[in-house]
C-alpha cells in the first residue's frame, strides 16, 4: 500500500513502504526500504486508491475526496467502478461492478475524462473507492 503524493497529468506520484529498494536486482521478502514511485494512471497493477487528506475543509468549495455530497443510485444493469475516470481504464478488483438500484456514496470529487465526460469519485459499502460515469448515478 502507498499513500498519494500527488497526481501530474497521467501519472500517479506515491510513497510506499515495504519494498524494495531498487537499488540492486533483489527484492527482500519484508520490505526493507520506504521508496518514492510513480504509475500510470490506471496501472492493472493497482487495486484501487486510498487518498490521506490531511487538511480540513476551509470552506473554499475546493474538491474534498472524504467529503459525501449525496447518495446516489445506480441506474444502469451493470456499472464497472473504475480505478480512474474513463473507459479506457481497468475495473477496481475489490468492487469492480454494480447492479441497479445499488446505493453509493458520491464524493466531492469529479474528473472529466479524455471523451469530456463526468466521472464521480465513489464509496461503496463505505470502503471501496472507484469512479463511475456520472451518467448512471441518479442523486436520492
Amino acid at each position: 500500500m502507498g499513500r498519494i503524493t500527488r497526481i501530474s497529468g497521467n501519472k500517479i506520484y506515491t510513497n510506499e513502504g515495504n519494498t524494495s529498494s531498487g537499488k540492486t536486482d533483489t527484492v527482500e521478502p519484508n520490505g526493507g526500504a520506504v521508496e518514492e514511485k510513480s504509475y500510470t494512471i490506471g496501472n492493472p497493477q493497482i487495486d484501487g486508491y486510498l487518498w490521506i487528506d490531511y487538511k480540513e475543509d476551509n470552506g473554499s468549495g475546493e474538491q474534498n475526496k472524504k467529503e459525501r455530497l449525496f447518495v446516489g443510485m445506480v441506474t444502469a444493469t451493470e456499472l464497472n467502478v473504475r480505478t480512474w475516470a474513463g473507459t479506457e481504464y481497468p475495473r477496481i478488483k475489490s468492487y469492480p461492478v454494480l447492479a441497479r438500484g445499488n446505493l453509493v456514496d458520491v464524493m466531492n470529487y469529479t474528473q472529466t475524462a479524455s471523451d469530456g465526460s463526468v466521472w464521480y469519485y465513489i464509496r461503496i459499502a463505505g470502503k471501496y473507492y472507484g469512479f463511475v460515469h456520472s451518467q448512471y448515478i441518479l442523486r436520492q
